[in-house]
């Protein structure tokens, strides 16, 4: 069964012109898609575009389902510490 996404978190330094470009063609990708984008309320106004929603980091791992980290190392690890101590352990069953 498939996970449906509802919520979607970006986590990037999308000032940089790469980051931005990437995210540019992403938004567009999730809007059809009817999934809420969620950006750090510390990322500059109108980065990365109208149609997000500016949250505080404690939220970003709280309330999204997936989690899009564009960048480095750096970010990635960034990325980790945000949703860390919200993930969801997944629950098997046996027959």
């Amino acid at each position: 069964m498939a996970f449906p996404v509802r919520c979607c978190a970006l986590v990037g330094r999308f000032e940089d012109p790469r980051i931005a470009e990437s995210v540019s063609a992403l938004l567009p990708h999730l809007a059809r898609r009817g999934v809420e984008v969620l950006v750090s309320e510390h990322n500059p106004p109108g980065v990365p575009g109208a149609d997000v929603t500016r949250v505080a980091d404690a939220e970003l791992g709280a309330r999204t389902d997936l989690l899009i980290a564009i960048g480095g190392d750096g970010t990635l690890l960034h990325a980790a510490r945000l949703v860390a101590r919200h993930a969801r352990r997944s629950r098997s069953t046996t027959s």
